[in-house]
């Protein structure tokens, strides 16, 4: 039997900082307080210090369960991964800036083309980011594209992509501003790397130079052409799009690039926002024109009730008696 030596918590700060070796490590024993600040200090070193205190309760829910060793070890770094994802997934979310929770599950898919329901279910699967390819969505407004758009954003962001959703109009702005300041090339810089680009609404700008709109589709595109992915969505179809814009003189090259790798999913119909408020002033008006009753005095029982609550106590009290 080999022999231990037993570690307080100051000669234990010491071995840590010393680096021990596997066997050195084996042929120490250690109490609780040693234990746990060899959990803390190894955590740290594999950045996951924000995980320490969920930590503890996955070390709890372990000793409730008869694990092995090896099942032991399995569960706690399964269990932390978990955490891990989670947190990044929370993290993630709050930088992606989506204006509203949108799912795919909520969207009525009856709405729209038989064909965009299938696609969406192969595109949920994410596999199309990491191909590099682009999605466009185009149609008529208030059919459900920026909530398809956002849905598919949080969707990439549980499988571990970056994300980040914008507003057409306030990212060329904003870069236009930057591009006046000598400062394009920074404010661009984070939605090159993102893995995932959500630009909403393109086509509906107000104060942005046609020129420089161009100038900066064609750099974001280049950029992100066959290494990131990027969803767009318009009321206007890519052809409409040039003839809207006609100063933007490179904003064909952008539009080549990003075709090259593209879904594009037309949207036809009636905008379901109108068809909600449609259904919504029909109920407001059915109610006004219901005739008005005078509610009943809940506390009296009408005659039959009250006749019914009489047989009922009645038969209680003949049942106490028979049987009691």
């Amino acid at each position: 039997m080999p022999k231990f030596e037993t570690l307080d918590s100051t000669a234990l700060n010491e071995a840590i900082r010393s680096s021990f070796t596997e066997k050195e490590f084996r042929n120490h024993s250690f109490d609780k307080d040693c234990s746990d600040m060899i959990l803390r200090t190894s955590m740290e070193k594999l950045s996951m210090k924000n995980l320490i205190p969920q930590a503890e309760y996955i070390l709890r829910d372990m000793l409730e369960e008869n694990l092995t060793s090896s099942e032991a070890v399995a569960f706690f770094l399964h269990a932390l991964t978990e955490r891990k994802r989670q947190n990044y997934c929370m993290m993630q979310l709050q930088l992606a800036r989506f204006p509203s929770n949108c799912s795919i599950e909520s969207f009525d898919f009856s709405r729209v083309n038989e064909k965009i329901g299938r696609v969406f279910r192969e595109l949920e699967k994410g596999d199309w980011i990491e191909r590099h390819n682009n999605l466009y969505l185009y149609g008529n407004p208030g059919m459900g594209k920026t909530h398809l758009a956002i849905a598919l954003g949080r969707r990439a962001i549980c499988k571990g992509y970056s994300t980040r959703f914008v507003s057409a109009g306030a990212f060329f702005r904003k870069m236009q501003d930057a591009q006046r300041n000598d400062q394009l090339e920074k404010a661009l810089k984070p939605f090159i790397q993102v893995n995932l680009l959500v630009l909403d609404d393109l086509g509906a700008m107000k104060d942005v130079d046609d020129g420089t709109f161009g100038f900066i589709m064609q750099r974001l595109m280049t950029e992100r052409h066959h290494k990131k992915s990027t969803i767009i969505t318009s009321n206007l179809s890519l052809a409409d799009l040039g003839k809207t814009f006609p100063g933007a003189s490179l904003l064909s090259s952008a539009i080549d690039r990003f075709i090259e790798d593209a879904i594009s999913l037309q949207f036809v119909g009636d905008s379901y926002r109108r068809l909600k408020w449609k259904r919504r002033e029909a109920t407001i008006n059915a109610a006004e024109d219901a005739p008005q009753t005078v509610a009943e005095d809940q506390t009296t029982p009408k005659p039959s009730e009250a006749a019914n609550l009489n047989f009922a106590r009645a038969s209680s009290i003949l049942t106490k008696r028979l049987f009691l």
